[in-house]
């Protein structure tokens, strides 16, 4: 992910901004253009529920044990109207990507991504050509405290060799600003690396290593003084990072990729599914994050 240095002057930020989403039909934030294969409403292609997913996917009827119905849960409850401090709401409940805050944004380019069983309800299926992306917008450009939390579900580990850039799979990013993804790591005292979801929120910090083929609950907080990761509800060890969230970046906010400025040839993809994305713009506390995990 590179990291751009922010503008110096808030408003003229804005006003560049402004002008980017005046002439959105020409943006091509992370390489995303309006054209292409999209399902017209910016959902889940519905005509691809009854159809075997492929890349790896998720199969509907898959994992073993997990409800494919539609989520019971996936509306006031798990996104709260009228809370402020939630931004993005995803359950992914109806077969679609509908941002279920009401006055949040919505994702201006969905592609091959499917409907598959979630770990609660339906889930967002992601194989290597995937694209789910958040046109730019000051909504999502927050500054501490936030918290960017989800279910992942992999069945394609990350590449094993090049660089830190080449070795992982992202999950939410918002180029510059604060990302989420999965890369090999090795603990202190493990004999070797593992497959761990970190974040980047101006540093570095890790949880827990994961397992393929199975539903993964993961949280990353950052209060203002300190970013941990949850892993399956369990905190990581807290890193010490005071430096203000950048704001003033340009490229959006993409799910299932890194936002790299090329989706045209997505750069180290999911091959899985998420469910039950959320970002606030609090930091949850740790009840809070365990609850989720449960869920």
């Amino acid at each position: 992910m590179m990291l751009r240095t922010p503008s110096s002057s808030a408003g003229l930020a804005d006003a560049v901004k402004a002008a980017a989403l005046a002439g959105l039909a020409a943006l091509a934030g992370c390489g995303f253009t309006p054209s292409g294969a999209t399902d017209g409403d910016g959902g889940i292609d519905a005509a691809a529920v009854d159809a075997p997913p492929s890349d790896g996917r998720p199969p509907i009827d898959a994992p073993p044990g997990v409800d494919a119905r539609t989520d019971a849960s996936g509306g006031s409850a798990f996104c709260p109207p009228g809370d402020p401090s939630l931004v993005l709401c995803l359950p992914f409940d109806d077969g679609t990507t509908t941002n279920r805050v009401g006055s949040g944004p919505q994702p201006f380019l969905s592609t091959n991504v499917t409907p598959v069983a979630g770990r609660v309800g339906m889930a967002a299926g992601f194989g290597a050509t995937s694209a789910l992306w958040f046109a730019e917008t000051t909504a999502l450009d927050l500054p501490a405290p936030l918290t960017i939390e989800g279910f992942v579900y992999y069945t394609t580990d990350p590449p094993m060799t090049g660089t830190s850039s080449d070795r992982r799979i992202g999950l939410v990013d918002n180029n510059g600003q604060y990302s989420i993804f999965l890369g090999w790591h090795q603990a202190a005292g493990a004999m070797s690396e593992s497959v761990t979801p970190y974040c980047n929120i101006n540093a570095t910090a890790w949880g827990a290593p994961i397992s393929r083929n199975a539903w993964h609950h993961v949280a990353c907080v950052h209060t203002g003084a300190t970013l941990t990761v949850f892993t399956d509800g369990i905190a990581g060890v807290p890193v010490n990072t005071a430096t203000p969230i950048a704001t003033g970046t340009m490229d959006g906010t993409t799910l299932g990729q890194n936002c790299d400025g090329d989706a045209a040839t997505p750069s180290v993809p999911l091959v899985g599914g998420l469910d039950e994305v959320r970002l606030w713009s609090v930091a949850r506390t740790p009840v809070e994050i365990a609850t989720a995990a449960a869920r």
